[in-house]
């Protein structure tokens, strides 16, 4: 750290950042866990005059208590905790004794949270009689279940993915119910919202919220206002609500499941608490649902492999609402802004996972650089890294260690109707995704490659699982070896060296998308499947 360090640390938690100046250091929350986890906030200690933690409920604060006392460490003075309805919780003393006994009241309180849901679950595992659309009167709504406590998230694939799907299931009938804990940006205005109450309990203790949830649900549904025609549920850790409404109700499940929340918490996360409990819950959901969708091939041959039949799963790849992203979507104005205007401009977004491959991007690009001014033209090159999240501060790093800074430019997070102007913006548009790290094959159906085919710009991207099934090498995009830096910087620079070669592959993604990658298709053929097992 240098002499210039800012006085004041501001963490974002599902947040857009505000306008920042010199004095503010900003943070994504989840790089700032990481800091945690690596011990380097310790040289961190009493370094900042005020620490601020925006976030969306003061309330529903994953670890609460550690995470008020690291940030409480960190402060000379103010230390506060600012909700997104405006509440603020200022951390000191006596809020954290407080914290403390509610920790302790909830740690008495949390085995029999933990027996009550195994009892439920093996309950739940009992077989159901076969539902049927035919037994459901046809003006009862069909419900969509999001029950993940990623709170307040301004952007991603999951908001759009969750939107792609409720907004066109009115388009075959049956004006949807959303149930969620806090309400989609981009869902229609005719979807019907009605949020799940979070509970105030067991915040402090890892997987325990997600289980509070379920009994507050199943309370809730068992003398309920409205009942469902049948009940689309997208799978997250330690949810059994699902499979308990749809027993309850007698209407058909279908399971969303878009990898298993354990293999994603053991390699992508800091492993589970409860893997035991999770698997049961997970394979419970997987075995009762009428209908499982995923996104690709390799997680159809995961579920054929633990006994889930064939004529159950459906293999649907992710999509983009043509008409959002669109050549037509003006860039010019926030290249302007930007003050890239005449520049080349090579595009990333994402949530900055494991598994985006960043790094690679940023490193490729370096190289890139080296060799633009004798194949440039003229024009200068820029690297937009559009989002915030887990590598972000690791992707900085390497633009510092590489001298590159001046050309790799961070907006942070953007609201996810900003999106499109955003990609608008670019030249040429990249996903380097890697690997998994376990050597398993690559389950993901990233709903960024979609938007980049809708937006009808050239692509970068990795030669991965479905993405090397979707886009075709040399007709709709540039595959590259995943992983590799220097297949990367290649294709990069092959991309641009031919920007007409570049445009025709732009122009037939956009078509293949249009052909086969809208949300309307996607829920189409959702519907297709259940009328077939469930008619």
């Amino acid at each position: 750290m240098t002499s210039a360090r800012p006085t004041c640390l501001l963490i974002l938690d599902g947040r857009l950042p505000p306008a920042g100046d010199a004095q503010t250091e900003m943070l994504d929350l989840q790089a700032f866990v990481a800091l945690a986890y690596q011990g380097h906030w310790m040289r961190r200690l009493l370094a900042y005059r005020e620490v601020r933690l925006l976030t969306y409920s003061a309330r529903h604060l994953p670890r609460r208590f550690l995470l008020m006392l690291l940030l409480w460490c960190l402060a000379r003075r103010r230390c506060v905790i600012e909700s997104q309805d405006g509440q603020t919780l200022s951390v000191h003393w006596p809020a954290l004794l407080a914290q403390a006994w509610h920790s302790l009241l909830d740690a008495w309180g949390r085995p029999g949270l933990l027996r009550r849901a195994r009892q439920q679950v093996t309950l739940l595992a009992q077989p159901r009689p076969r539902a049927t659309l035919a037994a459901v009167p046809a003006r009862q709504a069909p419900w969509y279940l999001k029950t993940d406590l990623w709170l307040g998230t301004p952007a991603g694939g999951s908001i759009t993915h969750v939107a792609g799907v409720v907004n066109h299931l009115a388009d075959f009938g049956g004006s949807p119910i959303l149930w969620a804990p806090t309400a989609n940006p981009l869902v229609d205005r005719a979807v019907t919202f009605r949020p799940l109450a979070l509970p105030d309990r067991y915040w402090d203790f890892r997987e325990c919220p997600p289980l509070a949830l379920n009994e507050w649900m199943v309370r809730h549904w068992q003398t309920p206002q409205e009942q469902p025609s049948w009940i689309y549920q997208r799978y997250s850790l330690h949810q059994y609500a699902g499979v308990w409404a749809a027993r309850h109700f007698k209407v058909p499940l279908v399971l969303e499941y878009n990898g298993s929340e354990v293999w994603i918490g053991q390699h992508w996360g800091n492993g589970l608490r409860y893997p035991a409990l999770a698997q049961e819950i997970e394979m419970l959901n997987l075995r009762q649902a009428d209908l499982v969708v995923v996104v690709s091939a390799p997680l159809r041959a995961e579920l054929e492999a633990i006994g889930v039949a064939p004529e159950r799963i459906l293999v649907n790849p992710n999509g983009v609402d043509p008409q959002v992203y669109s050549p037509q979507v003006d860039g010019m104005p926030l290249r302007r802004r930007l003050a890239l205007e005449n520049a080349c401009v090579i595009g990333f977004i994402g949530t900055f996972g494991k598994w985006h491959g960043a790094q690679v991007l940023v490193e490729a690009f370096a190289r890139v650089l080296e060799a633009w001014p004798s194949t440039g033209g003229g024009k200068p090159l820029h690297l937009l890294m559009i989002g915030d999240g887990q590598t972000q501060a690791q992707c900085r790093d390497l633009a510092v260690r590489f001298g590159i800074e001046a050309s790799v430019h961070f907006p942070g997070t953007v609201p996810q109707k900003e999106g499109p102007q955003w990609l608008a913006a670019c030249d040429l548009l990249v996903a380097p995704h890697v690997p998994n790290p376990d050597g398993s094959a690559f389950f993901g159906s990233p709903t960024k490659v979609f938007e980049y085919m809708a937006m009808q710009k050239p692509i970068v991207a990795s030669r991965l699982g479905q993405i090397g099934e979707v886009l075709s090498h040399g007709v709709s995009a540039r595959l590259v070896e995943p992983g590799s830096v220097a297949s990367l910087a290649e294709g990069l620079l092959s991309v641009l060296a031919d920007p007409e070669g570049a445009q025709e592959m732009a122009r037939r993604a956009r078509l293949e998308v249009l052909a086969h990658y809208t949300w309307q298709a996607h829920v189409g053929r959702i519907l297709t499947a259940l009328e077939r097992l469930c008619a």
